[in-house]
């Protein structure tokens, strides 16, 4: 089907929000792909969106929890961003680069370090 797209000019944003919605829309990882995609192009509200409707379907996903983090952070609300930081390590997501990401906004806003595991 990507072809399909592909030949018609349709770029990878729209086939993920096609996935998302026709394949299976209770699949929330496509969800959580469209949402990094929307995120990485500072579409950051509807990012927001794709990640909580994921997030309903797969409350436990490391990955999905650690992104959304990282949102929170770009969205400068950084209690949020620190709240997923710790759920993604519960879950035993392996990066720090939100962490770490976390302590230099601290950092810079005299707020509270987190710590590493």
């Amino acid at each position: 089907i990507a072809d399909q797209f592909a030949l018609v000019g349709v770029g990878i944003g729209r086939l993920l929000q096609y996935s998302a919605k026709s394949f299976n829309p209770r699949d929330g990882v496509v969800s959580a792909m469209y949402g990094v995609y929307l995120h990485k192009r500072g579409k950051y509200e509807a990012a927001l969106t794709e990640y909580q409707r994921a997030e309903e379907m797969n409350p436990d996903y490391p990955e999905l929890i650690y992104n959304i983090g990282l949102l929170y952070l770009d969205l400068k609300n950084l209690s949020r961003a620190r709240e997923y930081a710790d759920r993604a390590s519960a879950l035993g997501y392996p990066l720090q680069g939100l962490r770490r990401r976390l302590n230099a906004a601290a950092a810079e806003t005299g707020g509270v370090a987190v710590e590493s595991n």
